[in-house]
């Protein structure tokens, strides 16, 4: 896949009353608006959640973003999944999020899930770094 043009903007996190980003689940408890994020670690996280969590073809007028990790999930679940999951998420991010670096990457097979554990940078500040953690139902057919 052709890298991307990259637009390198350099956002700091030195006004704390300054939002950098939209907060994901696209809610707000208190109500009036979205919730959002005031530090480019915790946007960095919601954009790699998004692009994790999202197949090709659901983004309206980009249809090649997300990691399409549902597309392997009903296959069998062997050490060749986790390779072509590994894959994917890291096409993905290398294309999309190309200033995210990934330091710890693990995938764990249950019975029925796969999880995804994952320890990111941001390029630039090796200092901070963010986890997440996702989970996939796989069909019992599939184990």
């Amino acid at each position: 896949m052709p890298r991307r043009k990259e637009e390198i903007l350099n956002p700091l996190d030195l006004e704390t009353d300054v939002a950098v980003g939209v907060a994901l689940p696209l809610a707000n408890p208190i109500g009036g608006g979205f919730a959002l994020n005031y530090t480019t670690m915790d946007q960095a996280k919601t954009n790699l959640v998004s692009l994790l969590k999202t197949n090709q073809g659901e983004r309206f007028m980009q249809p090649t973003f997300g990691a399409d990790i549902h597309s392997v999930l009903f296959e069998q679940n062997t050490d060749e999944l986790v390779d072509k999951l590994r894959n994917k998420v890291e096409e993905a991010i290398e294309y999309w999020l190309p200033y995210v670096s990934i330091r710890h990457f693990d995938i764990s097979r249950y019975e029925h899930t796969i999880q995804m554990d994952m320890s990111f940078i941001i390029n630039e500040n090796e200092w901070d770094e963010g986890q997440i953690t996702l989970k996939y139902a796989i069909p019992e057919s599939s184990v």
